[in-house]
């Protein structure tokens, strides 16, 4: 975990270059472009050619590094605790999955 990386991304948003080894991380930046759409964020594509160029376990590291920087950002990496919860809220979700009848 590199608190420099993910502090550098939390506050501009942007991934400083990485000096790892090159090699074919095609895989891995397509995953990380899934999770970042995922939580509402895109990635443009010179991070994703960045990702691809380097080698399988490097482009790896970098994008778990990025997305715990971006799980902060937007607050996901706490759990959250509901101020008003309410005894029958699990109940209530599971019906409202229920389609009425037309």
């Amino acid at each position: 975990m590199d608190p420099l990386l993910r502090t550098i991304v939390r506050k501009t948003l942007r991934v400083p270059g990485s000096t790892a080894p090159g090699g074919d991380g095609a895989a891995v930046a397509r995953q990380l472009d899934a999770v970042l759409a995922g939580v509402g964020f895109v990635a443009d594509r010179e991070l994703l050619e960045h990702v691809s160029g380097r080698a399988p376990g490097a482009a790896t590291d970098l994008a778990v590094e990025v997305v715990g920087a971006v799980r902060e950002l937007v607050g996901d990496h706490v759990e959250h605790n509901s101020y008003f919860p309410s005894p029958s809220s699990h109940q209530a979700h599971r019906a409202s999955m229920v389609t009425p009848p037309l």
